[in-house]
């Protein structure tokens, strides 16, 4: 009798994919809990300021306007699910501003 198919037991064999998500207010020490968890880890992070940098937005601490912020959240996001499409978990590292974008 043959046995389930592998890919049925890939999960008790490949570890899951995992996407840590760390948001808050600003200062909070999101990005340091992830470079910490990322030198602990191996794990690539994702963040948006850090994209943005990346970019040439925010270079120079000006106000970045809400579509810049919409193009620099597509790209990271789009960084986070290439990744995950290569098998790679991953930290995202975003701000949330307001108690709605936090919720």
């Amino acid at each position: 009798m043959r046995g389930p198919p592998r890919k049925a037991l890939a999960h008790l064999i490949e570890p899951p994919l995992v996407t840590f998500i760390l948001t808050g207010i600003s200062f909070a020490g999101k990005s340091v809990l992830a470079r910490t968890m990322s030198d602990v880890t191996g794990l690539a992070v994702v963040d948006p300021d850090r994209v943005g940098h990346e970019m040439g937005l925010g270079l120079s601490g000006e106000l970045l306007s809400d579509s810049q912020w919409a193009t620099i959240h597509r790209e990271s996001e789009r960084r986070a699910r290439l990744l995950l499409r290569e098998g790679q978990s991953l930290i995202y590292d975003t701000t949330s501003f307001t108690r709605a974008q936090r919720e």
